[in-house]
């Protein structure tokens, strides 16, 4: 009601605006839905190397999510076999090769995943101090800003909280053993290497509770937007990685060295995604262990 001071004299009756508000309500949710390796590039196939691609003569085991490319789906070569449990296998796009190796019959699906559900604010990295990795013996690592995580033999372990890396040359992880339990790795520039080396791995992302900020939950890597680099994860018998990998404009390569068998309870989000080798590779996906996106408000009118 707006209060007058002429108009009463003519119009007893209340000047009254009128006025509605539509609000949609999401409420906490997976990324992408739940599904477990999503490829967001919107692009046609050409030549074995958009959208996801399955090669190599793996057996690659995917349980508690499913599969999706925005655009297109891959078989390449035909020693390949992709088993989807609790889920199925889509794409919006076009596809190529041979697909008959993967199961369920995957589902051309002309509808591309909308753009909130994929998307993650990036991490906070102001207030961290500079760190440095030391060049020899073992190491026990603190969060913080790192020009690069260099590391070729001995036992390396990553303290819980965000590990900035600001340098082109990454993390790049060539021997010895690794582990850190709560931790989130934002690569501001430069991609990822983990070979099939470094035995054991036991990598794992923070729980929800208590709050581990700035290191996000469910976030184990996150390549920053606009950073167009590759993280390549090569697994064995001894490896573990629980959390999700998210690279929206980057490339995921997830392989295993042949006769082993690495286990990945993660989420694989990336521009592009290819998973190969020739192990048995699981992909297990529970999202109460990856990232989950808050409720939030979306004022439609």
């Amino acid at each position: 009601d707006t209060e007058t001071n002429f108009a009463h004299l003519i119009f007893p009756g209340p000047l009254r605006n009128q006025v509605e508000a539509v609000v949609r309500i999401y409420p906490p949710a997976p990324l992408a839905f739940g599904k477990a390796i999503i490829a967001l590039n919107e692009d046609a196939c050409s030549g074995n190397k958009n959208g996801v691609i399955f090669s190599g003569s793996s057996t690659t085991e995917v349980t508690g999510g499913g599969v999706w490319s925005n655009g297109c789906l891959t078989g390449n070569g035909t020693g390949f076999t992709v088993d989807v449990f609790s889920g199925g296998v889509g794409y919006a796009g076009t596809s190529t090769g041979t697909l008959t190796n993967i199961h369920p019959s995957p589902q051309h699906i002309p509808s591309k995943l909308p753009h909130y559900s994929t998307e993650v604010n990036e991490p906070v990295c102001s207030g961290l101090p500079n760190k440095t990795v030391p060049k020899s013996g073992d190491a026990i690592l603190q969060p913080g800003i790192y020009d690069e995580i260099k590391w070729t033999g001995g036992v390396l372990t990553m303290s819980p909280g965000l590990y900035c890396i600001s340098g082109s040359k990454g993390l790049d992880i060539q021997g010895g053993s690794l582990a850190g339990d709560g931790v989130t790795i934002y690569l501001q520039t430069g991609g990822a290497t983990i070979n099939g080396n470094v035995d054991p791995v036991d990598l794992r992302a923070p729980v929800e509770s208590p709050d581990p900020s700035p290191a996000v939950p469910g976030i184990l890597i996150y390549m920053a937007h606009g950073n167009s680099s590759t993280i390549s994860i090569t697994g064995n018998s001894t490896s573990f990685y629980l959390g999700t990998v998210y690279a929206p404009d980057g490339d995921l390569y997830f392989s295993g060295a042949s006769g082993t068998n690495p286990t990945f309870n993660t989420q694989l989000i990336g521009n592009n995604v290819e998973v190969s080798g020739g192990a048995l590779i699981d992909i297990n996906f529970n999202d109460d262990d990856n990232f989950e996106k808050p409720p939030y408000l979306d004022l439609l009118q």
